[in-house]
């Protein structure tokens, strides 16, 4: 098994860090969770993109 690294930056994360431990910092846990956020807002936008290039 590799090092476990955090999901937003890439760092390296402790050893001590626990099972499950995806981010090294809490505003980077929270960072990833704005951008999920807008990336499921976006999805009907992208659908009507996607559904008028398919028209054209």
């Amino acid at each position: 098994m590799g090092d476990a690294r955090c999901a937003w930056c890439g760092t390296v994360l402790p050893h001590s860090a626990g099972v499950g431990r995806r981010y090294c910092h809490a505003r980077h846990r929270q960072a990833a969770w704005r951008a999920r956020r807008r990336w499921s807002k976006a999805e009907a936008a992208r659908r009507t993109l996607v559904t008028v290039g398919s028209i054209s």
